[in-house]
């Protein structure tokens, strides 16, 4: 299963960059948000928001910390 995530321009913590949006949401997920980087298929920022594809998730996986986080400060999509 993969889980999509977007979390608007207004909940991200810190100054977004001018440029190179590509590696800031990469580093954002993995530094920020402590998303492991195994689980993350694909991070793209643009005007929507901070859009988070993850993948390899479990249903164990819906009580830790990151993933609660993430749930709790994004809107929440579950493709099967």
């Amino acid at each position: 299963m993969e889980d999509y995530f977007i979390i608007p321009l207004d909940r991200l913590v810190g100054e977004l960059p001018i440029f190179d949006f590509e590696l800031f949401a990469l580093e954002y997920c993995q530094e920020d948000l402590d998303i492991p980087l195994h689980h993350i298929e694909e991070a793209i920022l643009d005007n929507d928001g901070l859009q988070i594809q993850l993948k390899n998730l479990e249903n164990r996986m819906s009580g830790d910390d990151w993933y609660v986080q993430l749930f709790r400060i994004s809107c929440y999509s579950r493709a099967s």
